[in-house]
């Protein structure tokens, strides 16, 4: 496993990087910038001196990040634009494991994507976080203040971005995290965490517009899609969630002054297995904004437990819920919600005969089409 300690690439000018050395006692280390010339584009690491072999030092680069098969220790990585002029490349086909301490941390992820326009990232390689140290340190959930652990691969006020084909596993924390960015594609990723991994979610969006996720594999220990505050247009389709809690937005309404959601759409996605079907948390009390224009469509439930909407079309739900009440409404009797709409809702028990049932609280709306359950609106 070759080792990385600073970084492996600068891709343009004014791009640096940040990480630590993966030692006990963690270091924190600027590299220089590399200055290229559009003409020399392609960059594979093992032609300046990187070997795949778990023991050499690996560093330094240019425009086009190619890092080949092989194992390469990379310590936490910071690649920061603006980049005029230029379209940056990163194509994974190696593995990149992270350190498992979280000494080698300074700040709050792995691999850092900010300030750039027109990035790429691709390829079939693995950002392995190494998470499992990480996850008996922690102490959330079940501490309301903990510290959160590090995000394995963020996007930060980025814009017209792709991100395709590769893996993510065992995060620390979230798995990736997309914050204040625009035109943001990420397409056809596997992500994986073991059921019991707290708080790792697979993909978390937080002021951010017109973000897709679609042909997606998400398996983790908490959502498989989160949504904070300030979210716009997000598409989640062809997505497979499970193990998880499913995909959720929320919570909204913690702290005064949240910015808007508007315009959800998740289509054509399977749940199986998840604890959660489809939520929107929510907390009272905290201030006004709004969560509304959301759609589900065409979802298939496999074994999931239950389902929590607000404020939503939800279309054309069909398969097996592990719990007798298969749709669950909660909703504040400060503010209830108000125009949900069913149609086509056919959720039978993966055990036995006993037909499933509803639950609605401070839920209006209306049905529409065959209802299984009956509906409670």
């Amino acid at each position: 496993m070759a080792f990385m300690n600073k970084v492996f690439v600068a891709v343009c000018l004014g791009f640096f990087v940040v990480c630590a050395q993966a030692t006990k006692r963690a270091s924190l280390v600027k590299t220089p910038v590399i200055r290229w010339s559009r003409g020399s584009g392609f960059f594979d690491v093992t032609g300046y001196g990187a070997k795949p072999d778990g023991r050499t030092e690996s560093s330094k680069g240019k425009s086009k990040v190619f890092i080949p098969a092989g194992t390469f220790f990379v310590g936490p990585i910071d690649f920061e634009g603006p980049c005029p002029g230029a379209m940056p490349e990163v194509q994974i086909m190696g593995t990149l494991k992270a350190p498992e301490g979280l000494d080698a941390f300074p700040k709050g992820s792995w691999i850092t994507f900010g300030h750039i326009d027109n990035l790429k990232v691709s390829g079939f390689g693995v950002l392995d976080a190494q998470g499992a140290k990480a996850w008996r340190q922690t102490t959330c959930p079940q501490r309301k203040k903990c510290k959160n652990l590090p995000i394995t691969l963020e996007l930060s006020r980025v814009l017209n971005t792709n991100i395709t084909g590769i893996t993510l596993k065992d995060g620390k924390g979230f798995n990736m995290a997309v914050h204040k960015s625009k035109h943001i594609c990420i397409d056809h990723i596997h992500i994986k965490a073991p059921p019991e991994s707290p708080n790792t979610d697979g993909i978390h969006v937080s002021g951010s517009d017109h973000v897709s996720i679609t042909n997606a594999q998400i398996g983790v220990g908490d959502d498989c899609v989160s949504v904070g505050q300030g979210t716009t247009n997000l598409l989640v389709s062809q997505v497979t969630c499970g193990p998880g809690h499913g995909i959720s937005i929320g919570s909204l309404g913690k702290y005064r002054n949240e910015a808007d959601v508007v315009g959800v759409i998740v289509r054509n996605c399977t749940l199986k297995g998840t604890t959660n079907g489809l939520r929107i948390k929510t907390w009272p009390g905290a201030g006004p904004s709004q969560a509304r224009n959301f759609i589900y469509d065409n979802i298939v439930m496999d074994n999931a437990s239950r389902v929590s909407i607000s404020d939503v079309l939800f279309n054309n739900v069909r398969g097996t819920s592990a719990s007798l009440i298969a749709v669950n409404f909660m909703c504040s009797s400060a503010a209830p919600c108000k125009s949900i709409r069913l149609s086509n809702i056919n959720l039978r028990p993966i055990y036995g005969d006993t037909p499933t049932t509803s639950s609605c609280k401070n839920a209006l709306g209306r049905s529409l089409g065959k209802q299984q359950p009956d509906a409670c609106i």
